[in-house]
């Protein structure tokens, strides 16, 4: 214990001391951070889109064994009548993709991964077969989500130029072999309406814009809770 009251100890034995934590401070790592991106996309009035959601990590690397998040649509705004939809049965064909983040070790390639929930919402779950930890660097699939467009009681001229977020629902979660949670970052996506007929100058101008506009989402940082 380091006391004022005898000075020499202090001069040394304390500034060894304090040498010591700083240096065990120095030698711990920086926790860094998962970071997940959903693609944009451009969808055909009443046409289907296949669009992929990847995960990398911005010190890598870092240790992911399960994961667990809903995916969700919402028009921004859409043209009265007309929606984006989730594919009532997605093919999960993400499971068997070289790219995927569980590939050769997944445990949904038996059960499923992918729950519908509604035709604006579904929940993917993973988890390694063998309970063990993949690291994550370099980016890699983290799912592939099939949508349709519906022009319902709108025109195809009135849907052109149509936005749709993707984002991810409340509280998703990442875990690592030892049960601790992974932080992680989250960009959303966009899916923009095209017209089906070569469009004109100003609806050129128009996609134009609200493709820059997609460009330019703000990142939205979730958290959950491991209870």
């Amino acid at each position: 214990m380091c006391h004022p009251s005898s000075r020499p100890f202090f001069g040394t034995h304390c500034l060894y001391l304090f040498f010591g934590v700083a240096l065990l401070v120095d030698v711990v790592p920086a926790r860094g951070e998962l970071l997940v991106t959903i693609e944009d996309g451009m969808i055909a009035p009443n046409g289907n889109l296949s669009l992929d959601i990847g995960i990398e990590s911005d010190t890598p690397p870092e240790l992911l064994s399960e994961f667990e998040f809903s995916v969700r649509l919402n028009p921004m705004p859409a043209a009265p009548g007309s929606s984006l939809q989730f594919v009532d049965s997605q093919s999960e064909s993400f499971l068997s993709d070289p790219e995927y983040v569980f590939f050769g070790n997944s445990d949904s390639l038996t059960f499923g991964a992918v729950t519908y929930d509604s035709t604006t919402q579904i929940t993917v779950f993973d988890l390694t077969a063998d309970f063990t930890d993949v690291p994550v660097s370099s980016r890699r699939l983290l799912t592939t989500i099939e949508l349709r467009h519906q022009t319902g009681s709108a025109s195809v001229g009135q849907v052109a130029g149509n936005q749709f977020e993707v984002t991810l629902g409340p509280d998703p979660l990442f875990f690592n072999a030892d049960g601790f949670e992974v932080p992680f970052s989250l960009t959303s996506g966009i899916v923009t309406v095209a017209a089906t007929a070569v469009p004109e100058p100003g609806t050129t101008a128009f996609l134009a814009l609200t493709l820059t506009g997609a460009a330019m989402r703000r990142r939205r940082r979730p958290r959950g809770h491991r209870t």
